[in-house]
């Protein structure tokens, strides 16, 4: 039996995960339900919870259960002294999903469970895998997002969002489909990745592929990693001893800087935090009192290739 979830939901983390267990344990021919929170609790993790070495899960069941009531008055109350206890009037629409009705996505109970067994911050991590999950497309199986656009409709950071990633993947729920491709339109933007649930693997990577055969795009066969160029850079000019009488190491410092500098003319430095973009080429002349070797044509010619 799936648990359902209305796709336009506005609850928190921990709000998303009672609505889950509610609607799974809801039966039609009943107008109140009634749960507490060890009930939730053996729903999420399939055992019984216990409030002194459960504390975290038993105090977030109780502060969903808490805002709920806060919002939904009218459909969820208290029941019993301990007040623990809840009671659901199940008739209400805004409380109930109606698959005939509504816009709707079905997690798998034991979706729900393996990332209560096994995740870091569970609630987070839950609430994630639900947005992610209503925005696939019902019928490939797949779609594709930036992790920036991930960031603007599901909030988080960047870090936060690739430990989501990389946490789904893990449990071998998500399915993500890295194409190492780049735009060919005078861009140079990456080909964004495509995702599915994992046990559509083979459906992601065909609706992928379709994808990208739509776009003129290329294999990425060389990245530069131009953080570490200007790093390096700033500890040269700075006086940094491991260049000290070590032509080598300058030699290739340089070669860099002159790629890095290459780099700039094709895919300048965004400054996202400030909203601007800007060429900031590193100043070669503090090589000319060193014997510097300068790269070959054939190797400026190879990243001219690669970067136009």
């Amino acid at each position: 039996m799936g648990l359902f979830i209305n796709k336009d939901n506005n609850y928190n983390n921990n709000e998303l995960v009672i609505m889950l267990v509610l609607n799974y344990l809801q039966a039609d021919k009943h107008d109140i339900l009634y749960v507490d929170i060890k009930q939730i609790g053996y729903v999420l993790t399939n055992r019984f919870i216990n409030p002194k070495t459960d504390r975290v899960l038993w105090n977030n069941i109780k502060n969903g259960m808490s805002s709920l009531i806060k919002r939904k008055s009218d459909s969820i109350k208290t029941a019993g002294e301990d007040k623990n206890s809840y009671a659901i009037l199940w008739r209400d629409s805004k409380i109930k999903v109606d698959p005939k009705k509504d816009n709707f996505t079905v997690l798998e109970l034991w979706e729900l469970q393996k990332i209560f067994k096994e995740a870091n911050q569970p609630f987070n991590l839950l609430h994630f895998f639900v947005n992610i999950v209503c925005t696939i497309n019902n019928k490939t199986k797949e779609w594709h997002m930036s992790q920036d656009n991930m960031i603007k409709c599901f909030g988080g950071s960047k870090s936060t969002i690739n430990d989501y990633l990389n946490q789904l993947e893990n449990l071998q729920l998500l399915y993500v489909y890295r194409p190492n491709k780049r735009r060919t339109d005078g861009t140079f933007y990456n080909i964004i990745n495509s995702y599915g649930r994992f046990k559509d693997k083979d459906k992601v990577i065909i609706a992928a592929n379709i994808y990208i055969e739509g776009v003129e795009c290329e294999d990425i066969t060389s990245k530069l990693d131009r953080r570490s160029i200007r790093l390096r850079f700033n500890a040269f000019v700075g006086g940094g001893k491991k260049y000290k009488d070590n032509q080598q190491l300058i030699n290739e410092l340089y070669d860099d800087c002159i790629k890095y500098n290459k780099s700039l003319e094709y895919k300048p430095i965004e400054d996202k935090e400030n909203g601007f973009t800007y060429k900031e080429c590193l100043d070669l002349t503090v090589f000319d009192k060193y014997k510097v070797v300068r790269i070959t044509k054939q190797d400026e010619d190879e990243f001219d290739r690669l970067i136009s």
